[in-house]
């Protein structure tokens, strides 16, 4: 659909993933170009109220120099039970896996705060072997990871841990901390039954030199455009608001599918790693 648009000239928003894969990605940023379309991609996250207050705390010194980060995300899907919708998902040959999805979203958030993923080595593990749909109680295979550990380093040379843990296990959600120099800060969701960075509402603490633990920081309502009541939809809302000012004033703020290409070669290092047991430089 996507290319069938580009062919007519339209301008195009397509949720993230962009392509199954490196290669249709690839293939796609390049048909936009070729096209000189607007071709934005739904990496919602970054479009995030609280990830782009936390952008600002950390470029203006909050944490001082980053020492270290760690997140840890539910995945949601890929658990014990699936809707039926899902089952298209229990198969790595689809492209919306665990990685790609949950993580793709992750991975566009933390670097958008922190920066760029210079080298990475991962884990994929597929430790259940079946999965029950919920309206049937039907058991099929799954034949996707089920869990996903990176050791990362950034391109500023701090190191990152991320792990992804299929389903809604009990314990913290969404657990985001970024350690500095001069501080940390803690991130949790909202919203505990969509643990997800790129839905929930995040609850954003930090501490600093000289503080005992965290407090709460206070958002401001400049961060917010008017839905943030609209739960589920509000960071999609974001990026379409940035897509339209984008086309009415000629900018470039929207995600675009150069932008998408540059996250999927993240995630195939990291299948690669996770394939040869290596370490694996992003290229």
């Amino acid at each position: 659909m996507v290319t069938a648009a580009l062919a007519a000239g339209k301008n195009v928003y397509c949720e993230w993933p962009l392509g199954n894969g490196l290669a249709e990605a690839a293939e796609l940023a390049g048909l936009a170009n070729e096209a000189k379309a607007l071709a934005v991609i739904g990496t919602q996250a970054i479009a995030s109220p609280e990830v782009q207050f936390i952008r600002k705390l950390v470029a203006d010194g909050y944490v001082g120099d980053v020492l270290s980060s760690s997140y840890i995300s539910a995945g949601v899907s890929w658990g014990d039970s699936i809707p039926r919708g899902d089952t298209y998902a229990m198969d790595s040959k689809n492209g919306a896996t665990l990685l790609s999805v949950i993580g793709g979203h992750a991975i566009a958030a933390v670097q958008s705060v922190l920066g760029p993923i210079r080298d990475v080595d991962a884990v994929l593990s597929r430790r259940r072997q079946t999965v029950s749909i919920v309206e049937t109680g039907e058991s099929m295979p799954m034949k996707t990871p089920d869990h996903v550990m990176i050791n990362a380093v950034l391109q500023s040379g701090a190191p990152l841990s991320l792990q992804l843990r299929g389903g809604l296990p009990r314990g913290s959600g969404l657990l985001w901390e970024i350690n500095g120099t001069e501080g940390d800060l803690r991130i949790t969701a909202a919203i505990e039954q969509a643990p997800v960075v790129n839905i929930s509402p995040l609850r954003v603490e930090g501490g600093r030199k000289g503080q005992d633990g965290y407090i709460e920081l206070e958002i401001p309502k400049t961060y917010y455009f008017g839905v943030e009541d609209a739960v589920v939809a509000r960071n999609v809302a974001g990026i379409y608001r940035s897509m339209a000012d984008d086309l009415r004033l000629g900018t470039h703020a929207a995600p675009s599918f150069d932008d998408a290409l540059a996250l999927h070669k993240v995630l195939s290092a990291i299948e690669q790693s996770g394939q040869s047991g290596q370490r694996v430089r992003v290229s």
